[in-house]
């Protein structure tokens, strides 16, 4: 049986040009998947972006569902039993088209006595949905099981995971599939972003696939277990580690056990650049902005806009602030050619050096006064006013006499 998981739809995501993106992109896996063969579509949550979708991609999710119909009619029959997790049988589907079975996501999530948008698409008989559930699916006399649970809140995912307790069946392949953060995948530790790790993962599934994360990654947990991340479709976090993959889904083989990554054809490139600065001007900032912009669009091969993010980092010339550096013209001076991101943060180094200055001056165990005085020559020496007495300024200035401090200052 050819299975296809594809995860992280985010029908919605995004406004403007970018705002078709998420259902260009869904249908293009679609597609991908029916060509190559596909007897079973597993979606691993996060189809929407919004929690609550808009009416606008309501309509636009049941037109792109009623794309695929005509593409997954078959001739074969698909057999799909539902049970809870007390092994109630819940469903029963008999199905001439390739199925498609979902769970919702993060995204989706919403309190027991509420609908999901996953529960609307099942009563519009769009898919099938498993939450806490197993699907026992027979398709051209072959047979496996499938575990799903939807996303929870990250803090009790490890609990809800527990007391779920899926038991894989013998004889028969099992896989399971989730959506949820994983710890080893984050850069740090927190229960509030993450509570599951691989090792509490569920022994006895030959595959389990997890949504979320948004970038595709397949590993050999053991003899046994192979963990899959199937990324999403649609590039949401312009994130350094999106701009070094390409979209897409990937196809499982159940009698081979080959995996297959498939490629979403037309998708934007995301270029992604960290630039370090030091002692920059606002021209520097704006020369080193440009040359990679114009980079960019030299190497892009897409015919849609490539993303470009920029983050700015470092410390400015002296003088300058990063209110100085202006990169709004700059942006839309591309607008016709890309899709611009930048982010500025060049505070933190001065402000660390500042700190070091007044500690370095307290060690000198000096006076206010004192404080004061140092302070005033070291900016002074940074100015056209250098060689001007600065314990004579300080006097004046303390003692109110600014016309005097002014006169010393035209000498």
């Amino acid at each position: 049986m050819k299975i296809a998981f594809i995860s992280d739809l985010h029908l919605g995501f995004g406004k403007g040009e970018r705002r078709e993106d998420s259902f260009n992109q869904a249908l293009q896996a679609f597609e991908l998947a029916l060509e190559n063969n596909a007897e079973l579509i597993i979606l691993s949550g996060d189809l929407f972006d919004e929690t609550i979708p808009s009416p606008e991609t309501w309509h636009d999710a049941f037109v792109l569902f009623e794309k695929t119909k005509p593409l997954r009619k078959k001739s074969t029959k698909a057999v799909i039993e539902v049970f809870d997790r007390q092994g109630k049988k819940l469903n029963e589907f008999s199905l001439n088209e390739v199925p498609l079975l979902a769970i919702h996501g993060t995204h989706e999530f919403r309190g027991k006595d509420l609908k999901n948008a996953l529960e609307i698409l099942k009563a519009s008989n769009n898919l099938i949905y498993l939450h806490a559930m197993k699907a026992r699916i027979k398709i051209n006399s072959e047979e496996l099981i499938v575990f799903g649970l939807g996303g929870v809140p990250e803090r009790k995912a490890k609990d809800v995971l527990n007391y779920w307790n899926p038991v894989p069946e013998k004889n028969l392949k099992n896989i399971l599939v989730i959506h949820q953060s994983l710890k080893e995948f984050l850069p740090f530790n927190d229960e509030a972003i993450a509570s599951i790790s691989l090792d509490d993962l569920p022994k006895g599934f030959q595959l389990i696939v997890n949504g979320h994360l948004h970038w595709h990654k397949e590993m050999k947990l053991d003899n046994e277990r192979m963990l899959v991340l199937p990324g999403s479709t649609v590039i949401t976090q312009m994130k350094k580690l999106e701009s070094e993959q390409k979209k897409g889904f990937y196809l499982f083989d159940s009698k081979t056990n080959a995996l297959q990554l498939i490629e979403l054809p037309l998708q934007r490139t995301l270029f992604y650049k960290k630039v370090d600065l030091k002692n920059a001007s606002p021209k520097q900032v704006l020369a080193e902005t440009n040359s990679f912009i114009e980079s960019c669009l030299k190497e892009n091969k897409q015919a849609l806009k490539p993303l470009i993010r920029i983050k700015l980092t470092g410390s400015l010339a002296e003088g300058f602030h990063s209110s100085d550096v202006s990169l709004a013209d700059l942006v839309n001076e591309f607008k016709e050619k890309a899709i611009i991101s930048i982010d500025k943060d060049f505070s933190s180094k001065d402000f660390t050096q500042r700190i070091l200055e007044l500690k370095r001056l307290q060690e000198k165990k000096l006076s206010v006064t004192e404080l004061g005085i140092e302070l005033l020559e070291k900016n002074l020496d940074k100015t056209s006013f250098k060689g001007i007495d600065a314990r004579r300024l300080f006097d004046l200035l303390a003692n109110d006499k600014i016309d005097e401090a002014i006169k010393l200052l035209k000498r």
